[in-house]
């Protein structure tokens, strides 16, 4: 598997390179990509945890909401 090339990033002005897809170094990274890490039994999503089981609801309630186009509450 071949690494991405680096390049600069998509911020005007700056000159830090990345090899993200979206083009952003790490200063500049959109606020709305939160990280996401597997734990023992479940998983971190930012700065939550969810257990596994609350996953899933999540899971499936995102899948719902977007069969039916609605904002979930």
């Amino acid at each position: 598997m071949t690494r991405r090339p680096q390049r600069h990033c998509s911020t005007t002005g700056c000159t830090n390179h990345t090899r993200s897809s979206a083009g952003y170094c790490v200063d500049h990274r959109p606020p709305y990509c939160p990280k996401i890490t597997r734990e023992q039994d479940g998983l971190n999503v930012g700065d939550r945890y969810y257990t596994a089981a609350e996953a899933l609801d999540l899971a499936h309630r995102i899948a719902d909401a977007l069969a039916n186009k609605e904002t979930p509450a």
